[in-house]
């Protein structure tokens, strides 16, 4: 997930906002993981591409 953060703006500006909005680094990896990467499927091709 994180091989994504580096590689998508969006995704990495989206995480870095919750994760100063609610301070857990791991929650935050979680949560733009669940809502952005699951649900869409470009994301989710790109994310088992980069693992």
């Amino acid at each position: 997930m994180k091989k994504l953060l580096e590689t998508d703006r969006f995704l990495h500006h989206t995480f870095e906002e919750i994760k100063r909005s609610i301070g857990d680094e791991d929650e935050a990896l979680k949560m733009v993981f669940d809502a952005y990467v699951l649900k869409e499927p470009m994301m989710r091709n790109a994310y088992v591409h980069l693992t």
